[in-house]
């Protein structure tokens, strides 16, 4: 589990503003926008290759 500052940290630097969303099967469930997730707290499971 990544905190979304460290999600959005990563982000800002590769300049990436959408991530893919998947479930654990790793199947497509959507995206997200670096704008959907600005201003939140708590964390995000991501899974950086």
């Amino acid at each position: 589990s990544t905190s979304l500052a460290e999600t959005i940290e990563y982000m800002q630097k590769d300049e990436i503003t959408t991530l893919a969303v998947v479930d654990d099967k790793r199947e497509l469930k959507g995206y997200v926008h670096l704008h959907d997730i600005l201003g939140r707290g708590g964390s995000l499971k991501i899974s950086i290759p």
